[in-house]
């Protein structure tokens, strides 16, 4: 609602303009609730999440800018003619650049064998709290992927 009036006094003139509203929600006109306009900052420490070939992990940095660790645990994963079960768990850093990030690390442990990639690209939601993406492999000339989801805590 807005109300403005107009007054005349001698030779001064004054306006006055009154506005007021009514709001349900956060005032920056975002659904985050952070108040900021923006998205809420990424949740750092650990993060689980779940995928067709099983589950993973990934460890986010205090500030919210790279994934520091990640660990994979597969479960009769097949691809290629190749059948993984067991984890592995690989301690680098991968930057997070506009809550996106791709990591690919090779799950041959065989240094002279066939290199076996695995990337996966996950894109942080707004809420700081949630995390999504794809996952693809291509070993022995299949091609294998999916998506995935996962969250903080």
């Amino acid at each position: 609602m807005k109300a403005g009036s107009l007054v005349l006094l001698g030779s001064f003139l004054a306006l006055s303009l009154v506005s007021c509203s009514e709001s349900t929600g956060p005032s920056n006109g975002d659904d985050t609730g952070n108040g900021n306009g923006g998205p809420d900052p990424i949740a750092s420490g650990s993060w689980s999440a779940q995928a067709d070939f099983g589950t993973f992990t990934l460890t986010v940095n205090s500030g919210g800018t790279a994934v520091t660790n990640i660990s994979y645990s597969f479960s009769d994963f097949s691809c290629g003619g190749v059948t993984i079960n067991g984890g592995l768990g690989v301690t680098s850093s991968w930057s997070i650049t506009n809550r996106v990030f791709t990591i690919t690390n090779d799950m041959n442990p065989d240094p002279f064998g066939s290199a076996r990639p695995l990337t996966v690209t996950g894109t942080f939601a707004d809420s700081g709290r949630q995390v999504s993406g794809t996952w693809s492999a291509t070993w022995s000339g299949d091609n294998c992927g999916g998506s995935w989801q996962g969250s903080a805590g």
